[in-house]
């Protein structure tokens, strides 16, 4: 999809932009605009930030030829729409301008933008910055909340969830099941946690929601139920210091045409330090749950990791698989999860990676983990079944210490493949995590994996019942399964507190994990 971007050049010497001239085949053609006399005003850092007010600041550089401006601010919060304008100054001449304003609220990001309106009847608009206002200082710590209800923290990895955050990070709140509030909100270049004060269906309309900027916690837990799903698109971190939790993303075929991929949830190549708990991955045409190529510290937990589409709109056809951690990613740790109806890649473990992957639970499948050459795994107390070749469990040519995997079937697949070299020790393990025994698995991560397992939708909970009924099948469209859902828009306030935030957020995790 073509992208229009719109620069704007003043003062320019020695050359005359007045013509346009695209170069090549391009999707949207560009133009090129001459004015002469223009005003033009900047927006500056905001001074003097409190939890309640600010002072904004701002420049007149040009006038544009007019007798005098009208200079003055808009604001508004973070994910809001509409925009609340200051009181004006009068400028004769180019200069400084600050307006203080008050009546912010405490922990939230605001975008400010400087105007100018000349005399002439002109209008200038500075570029839109942002400004994060602490908390008010009055909250008392309440340590770091429960633990999971599943034997498998989210900290239990490699990745550290969210070292970034205290009690003046910005909190912002979805209000309603947009794409354009989600693509806001995590779009803010800074520290933030994204709570949500709705439910419902957020359709991403046949595009990839990319967060670019590190330090989110996506925080799906804090939704009324049923909670937040993505369909029609998928959810790329190509950001570091990430955690998204209770979220689930159903990309499905979105009625595209072949060549339409989208992957589920996905870490970009090369970033490091990224949580993924707690999530349901549906219907992707690549595969459903990721860790890119060159990434470092990644964790995949508690995850529901179901029903590619098997034959869709991929370009190579047939392509029903379900995770894959790229090329070189090294200190991936993937454990509780739950993999099921895919044809491949249960994970595959591609050339140069090295992970830990720990009591999950694979349930109908063709390929089973495929360790590519030049990598080394820990692969332990995992529980295998319904496998539909006679393929090893555990094959390719890797390097793979295992120990406690079990095939749960009627079947006499192998474990490990013949190929597979086998180590007498873990080549990596990370200091928290402990396993499960394997007799445990089938029932705890079929209890505890996915999106709000104390509240699952009508699809999560179909899959579990199919695995534990040995029902479902592999499917190639999400109409097979009722299609994409429309989910309850309900709405609830959420009092953010002033200390004790990460506790907060656990609570909220806790609530969502288990009825008891």
């Amino acid at each position: 999809m073509g992208t229009l971007c719109t620069t704007q050049h003043r003062n320019l010497s020695g050359i005359s932009p007045d013509a346009n001239r695209d170069i090549g085949d391009v999707e949207v053609a560009g133009s090129v605009t001459v004015e002469e006399g223009v005003p033009f005003v900047s927006t500056d850092e905001s001074s003097d930030v409190t939890a309640s007010s600010a002072t904004l600041n701002g420049k007149l550089t040009d006038l544009g030829g007019a007798e005098s401006a009208e200079c003055y601010f808009e604001y508004r919060e973070v994910p809001t729409e509409s925009w609340t304008a200051t009181e004006s100054t009068t400028l004769t001449e180019t200069g400084e301008f600050s307006v203080d304003i008050g009546g912010l609220t405490s922990r939230r990001y605001y975008e400010v933008r400087a105007v100018a309106d000349t005399s002439d009847g002109d209008s200038a608009t500075g570029s839109t910055l942002t400004l994060g206002t602490p908390s008010n200082g009055d909250g008392q710590s309440s340590g770091t909340g429960p633990s999971s209800a599943s034997a498998f923290d989210p900290a239990d990895g490699f990745a550290d969830p969210a070292p970034w955050l205290d009690n003046d990070t910005p909190v912002i709140k979805i209000t309603e099941p947009t794409r354009r509030q989600l693509e806001a909100a995590t779009s803010v270049n800074g520290p933030r946690v994204v709570v949500f004060e709705t439910s419902g269906t957020i359709d991403l309309e046949a595009q990839r929601l990319t967060v670019t900027n590190g330090e989110l916690y996506l925080a799906g837990q804090t939704a009324p139920s049923p909670g937040i799903t993505l369909i029609r698109g998928g959810l790329w971190l190509s950001a570091d210091d990430c955690v998204v939790q209770h979220i689930r993303v159903r990309p499905g075929d979105a009625r595209q045409d072949i060549g339409w991929e989208p992957d589920g949830i996905q870490t970009g190549d090369g970033t490091a330090n990224n949580v993924i708990d707690h999530c349901t991955g549906t219907w992707s045409i690549d595969e459903n749950i990721n860790a890119g190529y060159d990434t470092n510290n990644t964790t995949i937990s508690n995850c529901l990791i179901a029903e590619p589409l098997n034959d869709a709109t991929h370009s190579k056809g047939e392509h029903g698989y379900n995770s894959i951690i790229g090329d070189r990613a090294k200190n991936v740790a993937y454990f509780g999860n739950v993999l099921a109806y895919a044809t491949d890649r249960n994970p595959r473990l591609k050339q140069g990676t090295e992970t830990v992957v720990v009591n999950n639970l694979i349930h109908r499948y063709e390929d089973g983990m495929w360790a590519d050459p030049d990598t080394a795994h820990s692969i332990e107390g995992n529980v295998f079944q319904w496998p539909n070749s006679d393929k090893a469990n555990i094959f390719g040519e890797g390097s793979v210490y295992a120990d406690g995997n079990v095939l749960d079937w009627d079947a006499d697949n192998a474990i490990i493949g013949d190929e597979i070299t086998v180590l007498d020790s873990r080549p990596l393990w990370p200091d928290n995590l402990s396993r499960i025994s394997t007799d445990r698995v089938y029932d705890h991560n079929l209890a505890n994996a996915g999106a709000r397992p104390a509240d699952r939708t009508a699809n999560d909970e179909r899959i579990v019942e199919n695995v534990r009924t040995a029902g479902g099948s592999i499917i190639n469209s999400q109409d097979e399964v009722g299609g994409y859902p429309d989910l309850p828009v309900n709405i609830r306030s959420l009092d953010i507190p002033q200390a004790g935030t990460r506790a907060w957020l656990r609570s909220w995790a806790r609530d969502v994990e288990t009825s008891d």
